[in-house]
């Protein structure tokens, strides 16, 4: 796409920045440190088993240069518990960077009972050299594993590694004849050689890592955690960089577009510049937020969008059940009402479903509808079918489950009551917990073109108010023209059923019995996979 064409941007990587460049970054990115305390969980059960194995083979067959066993038992024991304990605590809500600190300390202890274990079983003062030295392997691997800032890694590998002369040390004291100079020099050096590895080592880390950092800088915003994954693209948490406020990212990689061919990339680079342009035109309460958009220097597409706390339908419906009615027709209107909009201005979103349909709280109100996803929206009026369907010929793409007749048989032109018949489909989830046709995609599809949908009251024992019921059936007649003309229509009538409303109260009420760690908007990153399916309209 050409600049002229497009409000796509170029994003040029800053040189320098604070934490970036040659010089050590000064923290490290939250995901990469969340994952680092994972890692010192599994590190701590590790050692844990290493010194609780040493028990039974001291005690069982003690080497012959083994000094006092009741001693050794000792260390043992301890460095077991303090590995428990460090374990337990990688469990707690503790600050993941102190517990990256932490897990310093916990370098150093296990150093030390590694150096007093490894002296005892092999120390002899006229031996130089003993083999492979299981402390230097420990102080080399550790910042692999618990990554930190070159300084504290040199800190805590160093004093680590001095728990090999404080071991041999106390094993001399414990009646041990002591070696010459030159055997200790030989004995304690390879540890602080192995130090200065680590350090090394770390050095490098921080290098890749500031290179990770500036690879994910996408124009003013910072990419902070995955929050997930799909077949074209990912979705992260990220925050600008001047602003508090958060944002969710998506974005479609350069590699993925490489693995596909060049008309494939250039419909996905479409598609996904036509979502941004159009959801950054419409401006509904209930239509995703987009605030930025652009293309980064190894081809890497993008746009910034609101962040949502809450759940999507689809995931509403499946953990709770069926919703109440006044409850489903209260997300219907605010659907319908970012429906409306889009129509006027000529759009179709085409992928109406419950997991594009988002609940959050906003401005103090809970139940607030947020619809996502435009990549799949199609122009009614004033642009070239080609260009509005984006996809090959002979085949149709979207949700089978959700989909209009005319979208399966494309024997006629799309237009608002396509998205209608789409929005009965989600009341009939809402109010059923049910599809209203299942089984494989080619039956689904059948059965939108065919067969006519069970009305939702009989399946479900919570009773359906008959003009709600009659509403959404409404919106599944297989003619267009039997169902609302458009979406103001449609809410309309939702407003002259016999329905009680349900307020901000009992929203409130609803997620406070309900409500776990709210969720941050998963935004459905496959779009551009969705299912696609042969039209013949012959056999259906």
């Amino acid at each position: 796409m050409s600049e002229s064409q497009s409000p796509a941007v170029r994003i040029q990587p800053r040189r320098s920045a604070p934490g970036l460049g040659g010089g050590a970054p000064r923290r490290l990115p939250r995901d990469l440190v969340e994952r680092a305390n994972k890692r010192l969980a599994s590190a701590t059960l590790m050692c844990a088993l290493a010194f609780a194995t040493a028990f039974p083979v001291m005690n069982l067959s003690p080497p012959e240069s083994m000094g006092n066993l009741a001693i050794a038992n000792i260390v043992a024991a301890v460095c077991t518990i303090f590995a428990l304990g460090a374990y337990a605590l990688t469990r707690t809500k503790i600050e993941p960077d102190r517990l990256l600190d932490f897990g310093l300390v916990f370098e150093v202890v296990m150093g030390f009972g590694i150096a007093f274990a490894e002296t005892f079983a092999t120390y002899s003062p006229n031996a130089s050299v003993r083999g492979v030295s299981w402390l230097c392997v420990f102080i080399v691997i550790f910042p692999l594993i618990v990554p930190s800032t070159p300084g504290k890694t040199f800190i805590a590998s160093v004093a680590t590694a001095t728990m090999s002369p404080i071991a041999l040390v106390i094993i001399i004291a414990l009646g041990a004849p002591a070696p010459s100079m030159v055997t200790f020099l030989y004995l304690v050096l390879p540890t602080y050689f192995a130090a200065g590895l680590a350090v090394l080592c770390t050095r490098i880390i921080n290098r890749l890592t500031s290179d990770v950092e500036r690879a994910r800088r996408m124009g003013s915003y910072q990419l902070v955690q995955m929050l997930g994954r799909g077949g074209m693209g990912e979705v992260w948490r990220a925050k600008h960089r001047m602003l508090a406020r958060p944002a969710a990212i998506k974005l479609v990689n350069a590699e993925v577009l490489a693995g596909r061919e060049g008309s494939d990339v250039l419909t996905l680079k479409k598609r996904f510049e036509r979502e941004a342009q159009v959801t950054a035109s419409l401006t509904s309460p209930h239509t995703i937020q987009l605030f930025d958009f652009g293309i980064t220097d190894d081809g890497t597409l993008y746009y910034v969008m609101e962040m949502l706390n809450g759940v999507d339908c689809e995931t509403l419906v499946r953990d709770h059940g069926p919703v109440p009615p006044e409850r489903a027709a209260h997300i219907l209107r605010q659907v319908a009402e970012s429906l409306a909009e889009a129509h006027e201005a000529g759009l179709v979103h085409r992928d109406i479903k419950p997991a594009n349909i988002y609940l959050c709280r906003l401005g103090g109100a809970d139940d607030h509808v947020k619809v996502l996803d435009f990549g799949l929206v199609a122009h009614t009026t004033g642009v070239d079918n080609d260009e509005t369907r984006l996809t090959a010929d002979g085949t149709v793409t979207g949700t089978p489950a959700y989909m209009a007749p005319e979208m399966i048989t494309g024997d006629r032109e799309l237009d608002n009551r396509t998205d209608l018949y789409s929005l009965g489909c989600v009341g009939y989830w809402l109010l059923t917990a049910q599809l209203v046709f299942t089984g494989t995609p080619v039956q689904v599809v059948y059965g939108h073109v065919e067969k006519e949908p069970t009305p939702p009251s009989s399946r479900v024992v919570t009773e359906i108010p008959s003009d709600l019921e009659r509403l959404v059936l409404a919106c599944l007649s297989k003619e267009p023209g039997a169902r609302p003309m458009d979406a103001r229509q449609f809410i309309r009538r939702l407003a002259e059923c016999d329905l009680t409303t349900w307020t901000n109260d009992d929203a409130t009420a609803w997620w406070a019995e309900h409500r776990r760690d709210p969720a941050p908007a998963s935004l459905e990153v496959d779009e551009y996979a969705e299912t696609v399916l042969p039209v013949q309209s012959e056999s259906l």
